[in-house]
């Protein structure tokens, strides 16, 4: 078992706006924090859902590192409350995607079966809304593949920012669980005290909450 002085995320726990500061004074802690939480996210999800190695996904999450440090430094990238590690992830993603396109390789389902050319757009979506929705009935509109109410690729990261702060605290739980933890609908609708069914609901009207003051705030 690690100690809390082996452990660099130990000095932030939740706090992300704790994390965020100390990325800004380059802490070296801070980005040790931020490099192991975004390799526990990213490099098993590219690694379980497309035919590369463990190297090319490291290296994949070294560019997505570096491109969030340059972002972070000229203020392309500014904090709304929601995890850094959660746009980190996205920044992967996107590397990832194109990573594939560049050589002819598909994705996969975590089922291990590859993701037919209609399954995916032909770019990712971010962290939040992006989730294949792999329990949902095959008769209530919300089939197998992309989760139909977000498939914008350039993401104003203020909006979803904005947008997540006001969705409420169910919903925040609901979504983040579901779309960033990936967890199934059981699980994260059992942290908020719902059924599986009551669950499918929930994080179907969070979702739409959210497109909706995600598409307030980015016109205003």
């Amino acid at each position: 078992m690690s100690t809390a002085a082996e452990n660099p995320c130990s000095d932030f726990a939740e706090d992300h706006a704790r994390l965020h500061r100390a990325l800004l004074d380059d802490a070296q802690r801070a980005w040790e924090c931020l490099y192991l939480r975004a390799y526990r996210t990213f490099v098993p999800y590219a690694c379980q859902r497309s035919p590369i190695s463990t190297d090319d996904a490291l290296d994949l999450l070294q560019e997505g590192l570096a491109e969030f440090a340059v972002k972070l430094k000229n203020g392309k990238y500014a904090f709304q409350g929601s995890p850094v590690t959660a746009y980190v992830f996205t920044v992967c993603r996107n590397r990832w995607v194109s990573f594939l396109k560049r050589n002819r390789l598909q994705r996969m389902e975590t089922t291990g079966e590859t993701a037919g050319e209609d399954d995916e757009s032909d770019e990712p979506a971010p962290a939040f809304l992006s989730r294949t929705d792999l329990d949902a009935d095959e008769d209530d509109g919300e089939a197998t593949g992309r989760d139909p109410i977000w498939e914008e690729t350039d993401v104003d990261w203020e909006a979803v920012g904005r947008a997540f702060d006001l969705v409420g605290d169910d919903c925040r739980a609901m979504l983040h669980c579901f779309y960033v933890e990936e967890k199934s609908l059981g699980e994260c609708g059992a942290r908020i005290g719902l059924q599986e069914n009551s669950a499918k609901v929930k994080r179907f009207r969070c979702a739409q909450r959210m497109k909706t003051l995600y598409g307030q705030f980015k016109t205003t």
